[in-house]
Order: C-alpha cells, then structure tokens, then sequence
C-alpha cells in the first residue's frame, strides 16, 4: 500500500526516495511548504504589518533552512554536483536581502508612529 504514494512522490521529484538526491528534494519541498504555511498565517494575522512583510518573513525562512539542508547534504550525503556551495552561498544571500529588507520596512513604521 505504500507503494503508491512512494512512486507518486518519486515521480514528482524525479528521483527515488531512498536516494540522497531524493531526501534533498523531499527536505526542501517540505521547508517549502512550513514557508508557505508561515505566509499564510501572517497573512491571517496581520496585525504585524501587510501580507508583504508575511511574505518576507517566510521566504527568509525558506532561504535559511534550504541553506541548511542543502549544507547538511554538502557534508553528510556526498553530492556530486559543482554548483551545490554556490547555491548554499545564493540561498545565504537572499535569505540575508529578506532580513535587511523586513528590518528596513520595520524601522520606516515604527518611525512614522
């Protein structure tokens, strides 16, 4: 009876799940989904500021954990891909742009009060 979901996810990510390259792929879309669940909430919520700032706050989210994952793959799965670090160093980067900008958006309302 697992078979089915096992191959369907298999199917979606293009890769065996028992694979490295299939837990990678499973990890990120699963930190996908807790940023997308994050956007919605502070969607819900928003008392905090627009859904703008909900946005940002998951993407920073996301950008942060698929570093981390993609690092822990780095040094304990053994990929085989040159552009691995590069995208750990990109994945960084714009989760360090989503910080500065939600502290700049948050600095600009909390002068106008």
């Amino acid at each position: 009876m697992l078979l089915i979901p096992n191959a369907a996810v298999s199917a979606f990510l293009g890769a065996p799940l028992n694979t490295s390259t299939g837990l990678v792929a499973g990890r990120i879309a699963g930190v996908a989904l807790v940023a997308l669940a994050i956007a919605c909430v502070q969607a819900r919520n928003g008392e905090r500021g627009n859904a703008a700032t909900g946005v940002l706050e998951a993407m920073s989210f996301y950008n942060f954990a698929a570093a981390m994952v993609l690092v822990y793959a780095g040094t304990h799965l053994e990929p085989r891909s040159a552009l691995l670090w590069p995208v750990i160093v990109l994945h960084l980067g714009l989760g360090a742009w989503c910080v500065v900008t939600l502290w700049f958006a948050r600095r600009k309302t909390s002068s106008l009060r």
